[in-house]
């Protein structure tokens, strides 16, 4: 759901991005009914050229775009654990999550990400503009990142995972 991952938000975020970085370009990756809506709120705020909606892709294709990806932003409103910001870190990208849910468990602010509080367009356009403007830092947050990684051995939370839902199965 784009909403509860906080789209709308990185699309209010948008316009003072571009203002500092006019070659930014968003890519949105999922499928959700609302597309017409945030499709409407693109062009509303003259964003429309620099979005791109890329529908549903696989997990492989996805790798595609973390490896091509400057940044990853994913301004959740609600977020239990927060995996897919592993898998950027893995693909080495610097990340931008809200101060939600497990969030908080992987990215400790300008260490090996940046936090901004939840539903904050402003405070978004400031963390992807600081880190636009800052190789160095994109650099340091990557590199701090593959540190989490090792201490979330994925194999193992799968298997917790996979126990959790025996449990509720049950």
């Amino acid at each position: 759901n784009m909403h509860r991952k906080g789209v709308p938000d990185l699309i209010k975020a948008a316009p003072g991005v571009i203002k500092e970085h006019p070659e930014t370009q968003f890519v949105i990756v999922g499928k959700d009914k609302a597309m017409p809506q945030l499709k409407a709120l693109c062009h509303e705020l003259k964003v429309d050229h620099n979005f791109e909606f890329a529908g549903w892709r696989s997990q492989a294709d996805l790798l595609e775009y973390y490896q091509q990806a400057t940044i990853f932003v994913m301004p959740s409103l609600t977020e239990a654990l927060g995996v897919t910001f592993l898998e950027a870190m893995a693909a080495g990208v610097p990340v931008i999550g809200t101060n939600v849910g497990g969030i908080p468990e992987i990215i400790q602010s300008s260490v090996n990400g940046l936090l901004v509080s939840v539903e904050s367009p402003s405070a978004l356009t400031e963390a992807i503009n600081r880190l636009l403007a800052d190789d160095q830092l994109r650099e340091n947050l990557a590199e701090n990142a593959r540190v989490t990684l090792n201490k979330f051995d994925v194999s193992s939370m799968m298997e917790c995972t996979y126990r959790l839902y025996n449990e509720v199965v049950e």
